[in-house]
């Protein structure tokens, strides 16, 4: 295969190998298998197909279809398959439908992602960027794994990075690939992260106004919505003036639902208030 253009250092060459027995291909057949890379006339690098450096996937159906993907190191304009030290067309046994160039499939990053998954909560802005963007090219978001629509609201440098809005709770899988020279076809496979928008917790408070004059206050949680499990606690000015400290710190919610806090010494009678924030 001969390229009009080099390849980008990290590329990888894609082949689709079928016996043409139509039956599994033999490992000692695949081990004979050669790739060889040029940049004009100068090798580059030189594969077998038991080379640490590739990947072999046997794909879905009936015909026995191998995806064969080689990882490169250096940039290269030319590939040349063949068997032992035969051209290809001396290849008995197997036939190769497809020879192709591909950018590394992009890598997609965010504080708290975890396998391409992150979890937030409703109102939370979340926002991802490509790892190591490669210069001069841009990057395409679209909502499905083949064709699909593509997102272009919230996407910007390039398709570098993207800020998903508008998320209500409910999960959410977004798809990038990598485009090169202003072409209409990817260079890349797409790849998938997927969002889990959870909703926002919520407690009710038995009774939550008290009259009291000194010791401990308690306060009942119940109808629980959305699994709280911590709470924290905001006074108005008025109350922390008075001496009533903020719990600014995500504390577990007892088992017993009871929350409590002691009246501050010598208060003023007044009326003072506050909000409790939970968070599951």
């Amino acid at each position: 295969g001969i390229y009009s253009s080099k390849s980008k250092v990290g590329d990888t060459i894609r082949l689709l190998l079928q016996n043409e027995n139509i039956g599994l291909l033999d490992a000692t057949l695949l081990s004979s298998l050669r790739v060889r890379t040029f940049d004009g006339s100068t090798e580059r690098q030189n594969f077998t197909l038991n080379s640490s450096l590739l990947s072999v996937q046997l794909l879905g159906g009936s015909n026995n279809q191998y995806s064969v993907s080689i990882s490169t190191s250096a940039s290269f304009d030319r590939v040349q398959i063949s068997i032992g030290d035969g051209l290809v067309n001396a290849l008995a046994g197997v036939r190769i439908y497809e020879m192709k160039r591909m950018a590394q499939t992009p890598l997609i990053e965010n504080s708290s992602i975890s396998g391409n998954q992150l979890n937030t909560c409703f109102g939370t802005a979340t926002s991802f960027t490509i790892l190591s963007p490669e210069a001069g090219a841009n990057y395409r978001w679209f909502n499905a794994p083949q064709e699909g629509s593509e997102i272009t609201t919230g996407v910007s440098n390039n398709g570098a990075s993207f800020s998903p809005t508008g998320l209500t709770p409910g999960t959410y899988s977004y798809y990038v690939a990598l485009y090169r020279n202003g072409c209409a076809d990817a260079v890349s496979d797409r790849a998938k992260v997927t969002i889990t928008v959870n909703p926002l917790p919520s407690i009710d408070i038995d009774s939550p106004s008290a009259c009291i004059e000194h010791g401990d206050v308690v306060f009942t949680l119940s109808n629980k919505q959305h699994a709280p499990i911590s709470y924290q606690i905001q006074w108005t000015q008025a109350a922390l003036d008075a001496g009533f400290p903020n719990i600014s710190t995500d504390t577990t919610i007892p088992a017993n639902n009871h929350i409590s806090f002691a009246i501050p010494a010598n208060i003023e009678a007044a009326h003072y208030s506050g909000s409790i924030i939970v968070k599951n």
